[in-house]
């Protein structure tokens, strides 16, 4: 059985066959998608294989999201605090057991992918093997600012305190804090920096 279900904020799970602002399409079953109280959700899909876990904590923001997940036995758990527009999740068909986490406090722009596989074959002209056989999970430590068109690849990991320049490729772990990333493939640019939701002019008056 699959279930839709809504953890209130006094901690109730309550399950529901629907939710404003999200369509599900069930590729399996035994799965869920379980969202926290309160959030914001809008036009947002998802697509939910066998034994897959959706789980988004509170306060959070979405709109456009799109999450695919064709591989079965996969997770996407996504921390409190998250704010999202046009992003979209890729567990591609084949794979399994594929995570993508992201944690607490993130904020990512217009137009993010991850992707935990390729999704097709590249082999070689003359053995036919295939060379790009083997996904990866992903994660995105807390406190993390992704720009625009930003993409992750399968292996892709951030710690806490990242930024992605806009139309950055992320396809390996990085593991030093407070840095900005950029580049295709991305590169550390800039170290000991951090970032805040607020307007430049807004933060500048309160520090």
């Amino acid at each position: 059985m699959n279930k839709l279900i809504v953890i209130t904020k006094d901690h109730r799970e309550v399950e529901t066959d629907k939710l404003s602002g999200l369509d599900i399409e069930w590729l399996g079953k035994d799965s869920f998608v379980k969202i926290y109280e309160p959030f914001t959700i809008n036009k947002c899909f998802f697509q939910v294989g066998e034994n897959g876990h959706i789980k988004i904590q509170e306060n959070s923001n979405m709109f456009e999201m799109y999450i695919r997940m064709a591989a079965i036995n996969s997770k996407v758990e996504i921390g409190n605090n998250f704010i999202t527009s046009t992003a979209k999740f890729i567990l591609a068909r084949g794979g399994t057991n594929n995570s993508i986490i992201i944690g607490n406090n993130c904020l990512f722009s217009y137009n993010i992918s991850i992707l935990t596989s390729d999704g097709h074959s590249v082999f070689d002209v003359n053995t036919k093997k295939v060379l790009n056989n083997s996904g990866g999970n992903i994660l995105v430590s807390d406190h993390c600012w992704l720009g625009n068109d930003v993409c992750l690849t399968k292996r892709a990991k951030l710690p806490r305190d990242t930024i992605c320049a806009a139309k950055s490729l992320i396809n390996k772990e990085f593991s030093e804090e407070n840095t900005m990333l950029g580049g295709i493939p991305a590169k550390i640019i800039k170290k000991f920096v951090s970032w805040d939701i607020k307007h430049p002019n807004e933060y500048m008056m309160e520090v």
